[in-house]
């Protein structure tokens, strides 16, 4: 069957994984490492394949041979796993679960089942078809980094995409989205993990409230139907937080705890651009260790550890992808602070364009505003910029009120303040920034872990008899049906792979523009109008990266209309595709060019009601 075909190669995927985090735990025997189970070196094998995928691009050889590369180390981390550690990794693969917790996971799997079967169904989303598979599908075509032309996202970095570029080669777009999809379930190992070790008696309970406090919001849910990065990153942002949680007084352990939370705070950083702009927010766990350190006479070599194991594996994530940006724009940054660097198909009145989009997500920018905001992205989110388009579950105020009530009482369980704190500051550098919900990803497992280990711990005060406590977390998995909506759509695509014309095709979704455009020459290059989806294009083309600050718009501007025909041409553009309706206010010029049958032959139109027209620049 199609579904458990896919499943097998996700396991596969998770299996490498697993055999380059036990790689990176070879190679870094004599610091050393301090992994803890299936999460860290799920987790930090991640991390490894990251920066070893740029290097396969960089050196051309992003393709099957690389694939069988990076496959031959996992293997080899799995086989000294086995000759060195087969007692830990036997035990590691050795269910421990209790018999409490067989029926809450059978139900949280039975929960998922539609969103695994949403994920698997090749259509992709909006920003997949721009740039999250796109860019990996050109990676593949030619072995290497092929940045596009006016494509701002491929000068940025894209860590996850280029994982999701041996995905794309080993299943396509299903399973380049399941491992998006796996970054979610990672994330619930971490809790269960985390709760489990916190020495609490009703850990269980709490470990299900956690990872019920993760699962139930809408936006979470989506976010696993597609191949996007926010839950890699919070997947990378949470173990950042545990592995520093982790610092001790001891100076051994903890600079293998530095060094590994380096690599994931790399990780975060290389997932988007201002990925590293939210490290910050970790200085909660990180200022209190130093401080701690230098109480004890030990903050000088505190600060040495910070300079040779944390630091270090941030600098060998993150510079390749700075270096690499500045090799194609000039500009390190690009395109932001452009008036100092430069950087092609940009200029000042694009970049103000950018920033003034990016301010008017979300509800408000006064002063009342920003008091309301918490509120407002609790309780008033939905689809679309002006409700930070996107969705949050309303019962996380109520965990959030219990786990902050708790908190402020004494001795509250370990990691409970540290959690609400980062997440706060986390939430103070999302508000100076783009109001997009998705950006508050990262921090939802900080909240579903405070809401879990208050859970917990109220119910160790309170609870007079486990059983209740334990029957209770039964039925929270089914928080994640609570959207019918979620489970009529999931049967739907359940349907559709059970039929049996329903074939694995990468174009099965394609718009009916790709047939004819496959007929075109092969130096055809075509300009999209009203349109950016490079996924399904089979020629070189020109778009625009978002439509709030058209680069085309800015490119044309000024240019007369008879002159346009000479200026296409100059970058190659011999054909115009363009989608009907009003959308982006390219120059008049560009309009009556469309209009010029003498300068622009229509060559084909879609049957659907002509929403594609195709025209051929006349020679």
């Amino acid at each position: 069957m199609h579904e458990l075909e896919l499943l097998v190669r996700l396991l596969l995927f998770l299996l490498a994984f697993l055999g380059l985090g036990f790689a990176l735990e070879l190679a870094a025997a004599r610091l050393p490492l301090r992994p803890d189970g299936l999460f860290d070196r799920l987790t930090l094998g991640i991390c490894v394949a990251l920066p070893l995928a740029f290097l396969l691009a960089a050196t051309g050889a992003l393709n099957g041979a690389g694939a069988l590369l990076l496959a031959g180390v996992a293997l080899f981390g799995l086989a000294w796993a086995w000759l060195r550690r087969r007692g830990e990794l036997a035990a590691m693969f050795r269910p421990r679960l209790e018999k409490a917790e067989i029926v809450p996971l059978l139900l949280l799997a039975l929960s998922l089942l539609p969103v695994y079967w949403i994920a698997i169904n090749p259509a992709l989303h909006w920003d997949a078809a721009v740039y999250h598979l796109n860019l990996p599908k050109i990676y593949l075509e030619t072995g290497s980094f092929a940045p596009l032309e006016m494509n701002v996202y491929s000068y940025w970095p894209h860590g996850p995409q280029l994982l999701y570029a041996f995905g794309l080669l080993f299943g396509g777009p299903p399973l380049a989205k399941l491992l998006h999809f796996s970054s979610a379930l990672l994330i619930l190992l971490g809790l269960h993990q985390t709760l489990r070790r916190g020495g609490q008696p009703f850990w269980r309970f709490g470990a299900w409230v956690a990872i019920t406090a993760f699962l139930m919001h809408p936006l979470v849910l989506w976010e696993m139907q597609t191949a996007y990065v926010d839950l890699t990153q919070a997947l990378f942002f949470f173990a950042a937080f545990l592995f520093l949680a982790r610092l001790d007084s001891g100076t051994e352990e903890a600079g293998g705890h530095l060094l590994m939370a380096g690599l994931a705070c790399g990780a975060v950083a290389v997932c988007k651009p201002t990925g590293l702009l939210f490290l910050p927010a970790l200085s909660p766990l990180l200022l209190p260790w130093w401080l701690a350190q230098r109480r004890i006479g030990r903050g000088g070599l505190a600060f040495r550890m910070l300079l040779t194991r944390f630091a270090p594996p941030i600098l060998v994530l993150t510079v390749p992808w700075v270096w690499r940006t500045y090799h194609y724009t000039g500009n390190p940054v690009y395109p932001f602070w452009w008036k100092a660097f430069g950087g092609p198909d940009w200029n000042a009145e694009l970049g103000e364009k950018f920033v003034a989009w990016q301010r008017e997500i979300g509800m408000g920018r006064g002063w009342l505003d920003y008091l309301l905001l918490p509120w407002r992205v609790l309780t008033q989110g939905n689809q679309g910029y002006a409700h930070f388009d996107g969705r949050l579950a309303l019962p996380l105020v109520l965990l959030l009120v219990l786990a902050i009530w708790r908190a402020a009482k004494p001795e509250p369980p370990k990691l409970l303040r540290p959690a609400l704190w980062v997440s706060a500051l986390y939430f103070l550098l999302w508000a100076a920034s783009s109001h997009q919900m998705r950006f508050l990803i990262p921090i939802l497992p900080l909240l579903a872990l405070g809401a879990g280990l208050a859970a917990a711990d109220w119910a160790t005060r309170f609870g007079r008899r486990p059983v209740v406590a334990n029957a209770l977390a039964l039925f929270l998995p089914l928080a994640v049906l609570s959207d019918a909506g979620l489970l009529e759509n999931g049967l739907k695509h359940a349907a559709i792979y059970r039929d049996s014309r329903f074939v694995a095709d990468p174009w099965g979704a394609a718009p009916p523009y790709r047939e004819r455009l496959l007929q075109l020459p092969a130096d055809a290059k075509i300009l999209l109008l009203n349109w950016n989806h490079g996924y399904y294009l089979p020629r070189p083309y020109l778009a625009d990266s978002f439509f709030e600050a058209s680069q085309i718009s800015a490119w044309l501007d000024g240019t007369p209309r008879a002159e346009l025909p000479a200026k296409l041409a100059e970058r190659g553009v011999n054909h115009v595709l363009l989608r009907q309706g009003p959308r982006v206010p390219y120059p008049p010029a560009l309009m009556e060019l469309l209009a010029d049958r003498k300068s622009l032959r229509p060559i084909w139109a879609s049957p659907e009601g002509a929403d594609w027209v195709l025209f051929e620049l006349v020679r």
